[in-house]
């Protein structure tokens, strides 16, 4: 028997990135990779997190990012996305550097 998560085709297939400037990554990925901003919110400490998709030709995306319902369909979408993780002050640290994993500075 199928689970209502099966059902729905759900897929959550996420990559996450660190990045230290946050509008310039958001740019880069929708201008030259060709992505699209579907959602952004922000989390504990102000940090802000930006989901990208890569949509099929001739779709277009129907959310406003960062609205109630851009935020359910990044949670349920069955496509693969990218999350850019942006922490406040990280674009005027000159010490900022990008770890693998969640391993500590």
């Amino acid at each position: 028997m199928a689970t209502n998560l099966e059902e729905q085709n759900f897929g959550f297939h996420t990559s996450a990135l660190r990045v230290k400037n946050a509008s310039a990554s958001v740019d880069f990925y929708v201008k030259v990779m060709g992505m699209t901003l579907i959602d952004k919110f922000e989390v504990n400490a102000g940090q802000h997190l930006y989901y990208l998709a890569t949509l099929r030709a001739g779709e277009a995306y129907p959310h406003e990012p960062g609205s109630t319902a851009a935020h359910k369909c990044t949670l349920t979408t069955p496509s693969a996305n990218l999350c850019l993780i942006h922490s406040p002050g990280s674009e005027k640290d000159d010490a900022f550097k990008v770890l693998p994993g969640e391993q500590d500075k």
